[in-house]
Protein backbone atom coordinates (compact mmCIF):
# COMPACT_ATOMS: atom_id res chain seq x y z
CA UNK A 1 0.00 0.00 0.00
CA UNK A 2 1.41 3.48 -0.76
CA UNK A 3 1.81 6.12 1.36
CA UNK A 4 -1.53 7.94 2.33
CA UNK A 5 -3.23 5.88 -0.13
CA UNK A 6 -6.11 4.01 2.26
CA UNK A 7 -9.06 5.13 0.63
CA UNK A 8 -12.14 2.45 0.13
CA UNK A 9 -15.38 2.41 -1.25
CA UNK A 10 -15.89 4.96 -4.87
CA UNK A 11 -13.16 6.86 -5.06
CA UNK A 12 -14.78 9.02 -7.79
CA UNK A 13 -16.40 11.02 -5.02
CA UNK A 14 -12.45 12.62 -4.72
CA UNK A 15 -11.71 13.87 -8.19
CA UNK A 16 -15.46 15.39 -8.63
CA UNK A 17 -14.39 17.44 -5.18
CA UNK A 18 -12.11 19.60 -7.44
CA UNK A 19 -15.96 21.12 -8.92
CA UNK A 20 -18.03 23.40 -7.80
CA UNK A 21 -20.86 21.56 -8.36
CA UNK A 22 -21.22 17.97 -10.36
CA UNK A 23 -24.51 17.04 -11.93
CA UNK A 24 -25.66 13.30 -10.84
CA UNK A 25 -27.68 11.18 -13.23
CA UNK A 26 -30.80 13.23 -12.83
CA UNK A 27 -29.23 16.29 -13.79
CA UNK A 28 -29.91 17.86 -10.86
CA UNK A 29 -26.66 18.57 -8.58
CA UNK A 30 -24.89 16.12 -6.04
CA UNK A 31 -25.00 16.49 -2.68
CA UNK A 32 -21.62 16.70 -0.81
CA UNK A 33 -21.17 14.84 2.56
CA UNK A 34 -17.68 15.32 4.64
CA UNK A 35 -17.38 13.29 7.80
CA UNK A 36 -15.26 14.28 10.58
CA UNK A 37 -14.19 11.95 13.62
CA UNK A 38 -12.37 12.71 16.60
CA UNK A 39 -9.11 11.20 18.08
CA UNK A 40 -7.32 13.76 20.73
CA UNK A 41 -4.02 14.25 19.01
CA UNK A 42 -4.60 11.95 16.59
CA UNK A 43 -6.93 14.32 15.05
CA UNK A 44 -3.24 16.06 13.56
CA UNK A 45 -4.45 13.73 11.03
CA UNK A 46 -7.88 14.98 9.61
CA UNK A 47 -6.48 18.55 10.15
CA UNK A 48 -3.23 17.82 8.09
CA UNK A 49 -5.58 16.25 5.10
CA UNK A 50 -8.31 19.15 5.53
CA UNK A 51 -5.54 21.74 5.06
CA UNK A 52 -4.02 19.91 2.10
CA UNK A 53 -7.57 20.06 0.90
CA UNK A 54 -7.78 23.16 1.24
CA UNK A 55 -4.61 24.44 -0.49
CA UNK A 56 -5.18 22.40 -3.15
CA UNK A 57 -8.53 22.74 -4.72
CA UNK A 58 -10.98 21.80 -2.88
CA UNK A 59 -12.12 24.58 -0.86
CA UNK A 60 -14.99 24.25 2.28
CA UNK A 61 -18.26 25.43 -0.15
CA UNK A 62 -17.35 22.12 -2.38
CA UNK A 63 -19.31 20.43 0.42
CA UNK A 64 -22.52 21.32 0.63
CA UNK A 65 -22.97 19.90 4.67
CA UNK A 66 -19.85 18.76 7.05
CA UNK A 67 -20.58 16.40 10.21
CA UNK A 68 -18.27 17.03 12.97
CA UNK A 69 -17.77 15.00 16.19
CA UNK A 70 -14.60 15.13 19.16
CA UNK A 71 -11.73 17.28 17.22
CA UNK A 72 -13.31 17.02 13.94
CA UNK A 73 -15.68 19.88 15.20
CA UNK A 74 -12.34 22.16 15.36
CA UNK A 75 -11.10 21.17 12.04
CA UNK A 76 -14.66 21.75 10.29
CA UNK A 77 -14.60 25.29 12.39
CA UNK A 78 -11.04 26.41 10.66
CA UNK A 79 -12.27 24.59 7.14
CA UNK A 80 -15.35 27.04 6.49
CA UNK A 81 -13.14 29.71 8.05
CA UNK A 82 -10.27 29.37 5.74
CA UNK A 83 -8.24 29.22 8.68
CA UNK A 84 -6.74 25.63 8.14
CA UNK A 85 -3.26 26.53 8.40
CA UNK A 86 -4.02 27.52 12.53
CA UNK A 87 -4.60 23.86 12.54
CA UNK A 88 -1.58 22.39 13.46
CA UNK A 89 0.20 24.51 15.91
CA UNK A 90 -3.30 24.49 17.60
CA UNK A 91 -3.11 20.23 17.90
CA UNK A 92 1.08 20.95 19.16
CA UNK A 93 0.06 23.78 21.24
CA UNK A 94 -2.25 21.54 23.16
CA UNK A 95 0.03 18.23 23.86
CA UNK A 96 2.74 20.47 24.92
CA UNK A 97 0.16 22.00 27.58
CA UNK A 98 -0.34 25.22 25.88
CA UNK A 99 -4.00 26.00 27.46
CA UNK A 100 -3.87 23.07 30.67
CA UNK A 101 -4.89 24.47 33.67
CA UNK A 102 -8.22 23.68 35.79
CA UNK A 103 -10.38 23.30 31.85
CA UNK A 104 -7.95 23.28 29.16
CA UNK A 105 -11.12 22.93 26.72
CA UNK A 106 -12.47 26.00 27.79
CA UNK A 107 -8.83 27.79 27.42
CA UNK A 108 -8.79 26.32 23.82
CA UNK A 109 -12.25 27.62 23.19
CA UNK A 110 -11.82 30.74 24.57
CA UNK A 111 -8.27 30.70 21.88
CA UNK A 112 -10.43 29.86 19.01
CA UNK A 113 -13.53 32.52 19.76
CA UNK A 114 -10.43 35.25 19.58
CA UNK A 115 -9.19 33.89 16.48
CA UNK A 116 -12.05 32.96 14.61
CA UNK A 117 -12.69 34.56 11.53
CA UNK A 118 -16.34 34.37 12.42
CA UNK A 119 -17.60 36.39 9.12
CA UNK A 120 -16.02 34.30 6.66
CA UNK A 121 -17.17 31.02 8.55
CA UNK A 122 -21.00 32.37 8.43
CA UNK A 123 -20.43 33.48 4.98
CA UNK A 124 -19.54 29.54 3.80
CA UNK A 125 -22.24 28.44 2.49
CA UNK A 126 -21.91 24.91 3.51
CA UNK A 127 -23.96 23.58 6.65
CA UNK A 128 -22.21 21.81 9.73
CA UNK A 129 -23.63 19.82 12.30
CA UNK A 130 -21.91 18.84 15.52
CA UNK A 131 -22.27 15.63 17.36
CA UNK A 132 -22.82 15.67 21.12
CA UNK A 133 -24.27 12.80 23.46
CA UNK A 134 -26.14 13.45 26.94
CA UNK A 135 -25.71 11.36 29.84
CA UNK A 136 -27.73 8.36 28.83
CA UNK A 137 -25.93 7.53 25.91
CA UNK A 138 -28.15 9.34 23.46
CA UNK A 139 -26.43 11.13 20.17
CA UNK A 140 -27.78 14.28 18.65
CA UNK A 141 -26.28 16.50 15.67
CA UNK A 142 -26.60 19.82 16.46
CA UNK A 143 -26.38 22.53 13.79
CA UNK A 144 -23.00 25.27 14.44
CA UNK A 145 -24.55 28.06 12.26
CA UNK A 146 -27.45 28.02 13.90
CA UNK A 147 -26.46 27.69 16.87
CA UNK A 148 -27.55 30.93 19.54
CA UNK A 149 -24.32 29.99 21.05
CA UNK A 150 -21.07 28.54 19.08
CA UNK A 151 -18.19 28.35 21.12
CA UNK A 152 -20.66 26.40 24.05
CA UNK A 153 -21.67 24.03 21.41
CA UNK A 154 -17.94 23.37 20.56
CA UNK A 155 -17.18 22.95 24.08
CA UNK A 156 -19.47 20.27 24.25
CA UNK A 157 -19.09 18.68 21.41
CA UNK A 158 -15.20 18.19 22.88
CA UNK A 159 -15.86 17.96 26.43
CA UNK A 160 -13.92 14.60 27.35
CA UNK A 161 -13.30 13.98 30.96
CA UNK A 162 -11.01 14.43 33.11
CA UNK A 163 -10.48 17.91 31.26
CA UNK A 164 -14.20 18.29 31.62
CA UNK A 165 -18.05 17.62 32.87
CA UNK A 166 -20.01 18.89 30.14
CA UNK A 167 -21.82 21.87 28.75
CA UNK A 168 -26.06 22.62 29.07
CA UNK A 169 -26.48 22.88 25.37
CA UNK A 170 -29.95 23.05 24.60
CA UNK A 171 -31.42 22.15 27.40
CA UNK A 172 -29.05 19.38 28.36
CA UNK A 173 -25.94 18.55 29.75
CA UNK A 174 -24.05 17.65 27.04
CA UNK A 175 -20.25 16.01 26.22
CA UNK A 176 -18.43 15.12 23.10
CA UNK A 177 -19.96 13.07 20.21
CA UNK A 178 -17.75 10.18 20.55
CA UNK A 179 -18.65 8.99 23.77
CA UNK A 180 -21.87 7.81 22.72
CA UNK A 181 -21.05 6.67 18.81
CA UNK A 182 -17.59 7.37 17.71
CA UNK A 183 -18.29 6.60 13.62
CA UNK A 184 -21.61 7.78 13.04
CA UNK A 185 -21.68 7.38 9.50
CA UNK A 186 -25.09 6.18 9.39
CA UNK A 187 -26.82 8.99 11.67
CA UNK A 188 -25.47 11.18 9.36
CA UNK A 189 -26.95 9.03 6.23
CA UNK A 190 -30.20 9.48 7.91
CA UNK A 191 -29.90 12.95 8.81
CA UNK A 192 -29.27 14.06 4.75
CA UNK A 193 -31.93 11.68 3.62
CA UNK A 194 -34.81 13.33 5.92
CA UNK A 195 -33.56 16.87 4.72
CA UNK A 196 -33.36 16.65 0.90
CA UNK A 197 -35.92 15.67 -1.50
CA UNK A 198 -36.33 12.09 -2.69
CA UNK A 199 -33.89 11.02 -5.55
CA UNK A 200 -31.51 13.33 -4.20
CA UNK A 201 -28.04 11.69 -5.01
CA UNK A 202 -25.33 12.17 -2.91
CA UNK A 203 -21.56 12.03 -2.36
CA UNK A 204 -19.95 11.02 0.74
CA UNK A 205 -15.85 11.71 2.59
CA UNK A 206 -15.35 10.19 5.37
CA UNK A 207 -12.09 11.16 7.04
CA UNK A 208 -10.50 9.01 9.77
CA UNK A 209 -7.80 9.58 12.09
CA UNK A 210 -6.60 6.38 12.82
CA UNK A 211 -5.89 3.10 10.41
CA UNK A 212 -8.72 0.77 9.68
CA UNK A 213 -8.89 -1.65 12.64
CA UNK A 214 -7.25 -4.83 10.84
CA UNK A 215 -4.20 -2.56 10.28
CA UNK A 216 -3.83 -1.26 13.80
CA UNK A 217 -0.86 -2.71 15.55
CA UNK A 218 -1.56 -5.13 17.73
CA UNK A 219 -0.79 -3.60 21.21
CA UNK A 220 -3.14 -0.66 19.93
CA UNK A 221 -6.25 -2.40 21.20
CA UNK A 222 -5.04 -2.80 24.55
CA UNK A 223 -3.09 0.48 25.17
CA UNK A 224 -6.29 2.45 23.94
CA UNK A 225 -9.17 0.87 25.83
CA UNK A 226 -6.71 0.49 28.86
CA UNK A 227 -6.29 4.46 28.81
CA UNK A 228 -10.17 5.14 28.15
CA UNK A 229 -11.24 2.68 30.64
CA UNK A 230 -8.68 4.10 33.53
CA UNK A 231 -10.48 7.77 32.08
CA UNK A 232 -14.14 6.56 31.83
CA UNK A 233 -14.68 4.94 34.91
CA UNK A 234 -14.48 7.70 37.10
CA UNK A 235 -15.72 10.97 35.77
CA UNK A 236 -18.74 9.56 32.92
CA UNK A 237 -22.05 7.88 33.20
CA UNK A 238 -22.05 4.50 32.69
CA UNK A 239 -23.81 4.24 29.24
CA UNK A 240 -21.47 6.06 27.62
CA UNK A 241 -18.26 4.43 28.63
CA UNK A 242 -19.54 1.79 25.85
CA UNK A 243 -19.67 3.67 23.04
CA UNK A 244 -16.26 5.44 23.53
CA UNK A 245 -14.48 2.50 24.29
CA UNK A 246 -16.00 0.98 20.90
CA UNK A 247 -14.61 2.90 18.17
CA UNK A 248 -12.34 0.28 16.37
CA UNK A 249 -15.54 -2.06 15.86
CA UNK A 250 -18.19 0.91 14.96
CA UNK A 251 -15.61 2.06 12.09
CA UNK A 252 -14.86 -1.77 11.41
CA UNK A 253 -19.07 -2.16 11.25
CA UNK A 254 -19.22 0.67 9.13
CA UNK A 255 -16.58 -0.27 6.65
CA UNK A 256 -19.18 -2.41 5.02
CA UNK A 257 -20.96 0.51 4.14
CA UNK A 258 -18.20 2.01 1.44
CA UNK A 259 -17.71 -1.13 -0.69
CA UNK A 260 -21.62 -1.89 -1.69
CA UNK A 261 -22.60 0.51 -4.73
CA UNK A 262 -25.47 2.10 -4.61
CA UNK A 263 -28.51 4.06 -6.82
CA UNK A 264 -28.17 7.31 -5.06
CA UNK A 265 -25.24 7.41 -2.58
CA UNK A 266 -21.07 7.12 -3.66
CA UNK A 267 -19.77 6.97 -0.48
CA UNK A 268 -15.52 7.25 0.40
CA UNK A 269 -13.50 6.96 3.06
CA UNK A 270 -9.99 8.16 3.39
CA UNK A 271 -8.15 6.01 6.30
CA UNK A 272 -4.87 7.05 7.73
CA UNK A 273 -1.68 4.77 6.32
CA UNK A 274 0.22 2.37 8.64
CA UNK A 275 2.67 5.23 8.47
CA UNK A 276 0.65 7.95 8.99
CA UNK A 277 -0.71 6.24 12.32
CA UNK A 278 -0.37 7.87 16.11
CA UNK A 279 -0.85 6.14 19.01
CA UNK A 280 -3.28 7.45 22.05
CA UNK A 281 0.09 8.10 23.64
CA UNK A 282 1.51 10.35 21.30
CA UNK A 283 2.35 13.74 23.50
CA UNK A 284 5.86 13.83 21.92
CA UNK A 285 5.70 17.69 19.70
CA UNK A 286 8.79 16.10 17.59
CA UNK A 287 6.98 13.04 16.80
CA UNK A 288 3.69 14.52 15.47
CA UNK A 289 5.32 17.10 13.90
CA UNK A 290 6.71 14.37 11.54
CA UNK A 291 3.67 12.81 11.27
CA UNK A 292 1.98 15.51 10.45
CA UNK A 293 4.85 16.03 7.47
CA UNK A 294 3.81 13.05 6.35
CA UNK A 295 0.16 13.62 6.33
CA UNK A 296 0.80 16.81 4.40
CA UNK A 297 2.96 14.94 1.98
CA UNK A 298 0.79 12.06 1.39
CA UNK A 299 -2.32 13.81 1.14
CA UNK A 300 -1.23 16.49 -1.81
CA UNK A 301 0.35 13.33 -3.93
CA UNK A 302 -3.07 11.81 -3.68
CA UNK A 303 -4.96 14.74 -4.71
CA UNK A 304 -2.43 15.48 -7.38
CA UNK A 305 -3.36 12.01 -8.63
CA UNK A 306 -6.61 12.62 -8.46
CA UNK A 307 -6.85 16.22 -9.48
CA UNK A 308 -8.62 16.43 -13.15
CA UNK A 309 -6.75 18.32 -15.70
CA UNK A 310 -8.10 21.20 -16.58
CA UNK A 311 -10.29 21.84 -13.45
CA UNK A 312 -12.90 24.29 -12.52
Amino acid sequence: MEIGTDIVGDDRVIPDLFHKEVLGKNGRPRVRILILLGGAQAGLVSAERVHACAVHGIPADHFDVKFAISVGTYIALAYDALQTALLRPMFLNFVTGGWWGMDPIQNLVDDIKQRLDQDTFYRCASEMFFGVSDSSGKFSWLGAKDSPNLFDLLYAASAFPPFSTGRTVDGIVAWDGALSHPCPVRVALQKVIRKWEPGTEFDLLLVANRPRPHRLPPYDPIMYLSMIQGILRWFVPPPLRIGAMEIDRKIADTIPLFWKERKFFRLTAWFASEDEYISPLDWNPWVLERKADIVQRSTHTVLKRYRPEPWV
